[in-house]
């Protein structure tokens, strides 16, 4: 019985060095699953402040785009004015005038001055009489008198006065249709603005949503990774407490096992004569035992130490999510 205990002691400390070597492994791959279950909720992290962001800037183009929207609806575009021809014939107009204007005031001035410097013999003769002077039309040679001439040079004059009137409201007009040409392309270079800026903020947003649409389901699908690392994670821990625990449970097996056949021993001793044989081969089964619970006991110790380094390392990371891990 005594052998067979040893034999067995031998399986169970073989055992126990495969499982501890597998807790090793397990212990390890621990720290990667807290690794990558560190790196998936960084970018979590990020991911929120990234929509966050994208929200705002969505919210304030949808404003600046209502903005506009309005402002384009405040616009008032006049109706379109006349032609250029129009502007360009009665600048025509005007310049014809203008010519004219200065012929007929020179003819005027001319002799304007001949009759208030009574200087009409250097230009005709005179036929001096009681009533009133005649002389010669030095125009068109026909006979006239100072009055005659003054009446025609007021003619004249209102003449000037009438093509200056016109000249005048012809520049009038041209003015008008000048101001009205140009409040019209500046309306419509407003108007083009206006919808070139709804454009561009429209296409803005369009942008804006596609990445936080994107972000979005980018930020769900690593918050499922999260969630089966740490359910990967639970299950490991789960698991590496099991083992351990079925390795006690295993090894106090043994040890009750092995007093009972020390009292076996005990009894034999008294009826046979081999009882030192037998004493010494259960000295020897002791000695294994506590050579078996010395390192049961320094590997436990190794392997709490081991798990309570791996589960700080991921406590560091991200503190929230895990709760103290402890090997009794």
């Amino acid at each position: 019985a005594i052998t067979t205990l040893e034999e067995e002691i031998d399986a169970l400390r073989q055992k126990r060095n495969d499982v501890e070597s597998r807790v090793g492994d397990e212990i390890t791959d621990n720290k990667s699953l807290s690794d990558d279950l560190a790196t998936q909720r960084s970018e979590v992290s990020t991911l929120e402040r990234r929509i966050s962001r994208l929200q705002s800037q969505l919210a304030e183009t949808e404003t600046q785009l209502e903005e506009k929207r309005a402002e384009k609806e405040q616009l008032d575009i006049p109706e379109q004015p006349e032609a250029n021809t129009d502007v360009e014939e009665k600048q025509q107009r005007v310049d014809e005038i203008s010519l004219q204007v200065d012929l007929l005031e020179g003819l005027h001035r001319a002799n304007q001055r001949v009759i208030e410097e009574d200087e009409l013999s250097l230009v005709t003769s005179i036929d001096r009489t009681i009533v009133e002077d005649e002389f010669d039309c030095w125009i068109c040679g026909e006979s006239t008198t100072t009055e005659t001439i003054e009446t025609r040079l007021a003619a004249l004059e209102s003449k000037i006065e009438t093509l200056r009137e016109e000249q005048s409201n012809l520049t009038d007009e041209i003015e008008t249709l000048e101001a009205q040409q140009r409040e019209y392309r500046e309306k419509k270079q407003q108007v083009t603005r206006v919808e070139e800026e709804i454009g561009d903020l429209s296409a803005k947003r369009d942008d804006l949503q596609r990445d936080l649409t994107q972000a979005q389901e980018r930020k769900s699908e690593v918050e499922d990774q999260v969630s089966e690392l740490e359910a990967d994670l639970e299950q490991a821990e789960t698991e590496l407490s099991e083992e351990l625990t079925d390795i006690k449970s295993e090894i106090k097996l043994k040890t009750q096992e092995l007093e009972t056949q020390q009292n076996r021993l005990q009894e034999l001793e008294t009826k046979q004569d081999d009882a030192d044989e037998l004493r010494a081969e259960l000295d020897g089964i002791e000695d294994e035992i506590e050579t078996l619970k010395e390192r049961k006991e320094s590997k436990q110790r190794e392997l709490k130490s081991q798990f309570d380094e791996a589960m700080a390392t991921a406590l560091d990371h991200f503190a929230p999510g895990f709760d103290g891990a402890r090997l009794d």
